[in-house]
């Protein structure tokens, strides 16, 4: 038997959301490549954390992995300047298709549903 599908469900970072700014500003401060590392250790870390069962912010994790980063790449790691660095985030747009899309996908029917390990203050 076919079901069909109602509800779809999309991750809002990458996906929806363009996350340029944020590793822009990120290689600016570490270096060419520092955001793609950042990023990948970014949902490793969330990832370990959510398998061992123990819970940390997605934002404090995001911070914590860019100044192991900064260390590691002999620059300023400190609470002010991470922060800096990682402000693009709250100011992140969707990617240009991503509106008009969703619209229709919503006039077809489907039940949409945004799914984020961020926080909702950083989503709205």
């Amino acid at each position: 038997m076919i079901q069909k599908i109602s509800t779809l469900i999309f991750d809002v970072n990458e996906t929806l959301l363009d996350l340029g700014p944020l590793k822009d500003s990120i290689d600016a401060a570490l270096g060419n490549g520092a955001a793609e590392v950042w990023f990948a250790e970014l949902l490793h870390y969330s990832l370990v954390e959510s398998i061992t069962g123990s819970y940390q912010d997605f934002s404090a994790i995001a911070a914590a992995v860019l100044k192991m980063n900064a260390l590691k790449n002999k620059k300023d790691p400190s609470r002010e300047r991470v922060s800096d660095i990682l402000s693009p985030i709250t100011r992140l747009q969707p990617y240009p298709d991503v509106k008009q899309g969703l619209r229709k996908l919503t006039n077809g029917g489907f039940k949409l549903v945004a799914f984020s390990n961020g926080k909702p203050s950083v989503l709205e």
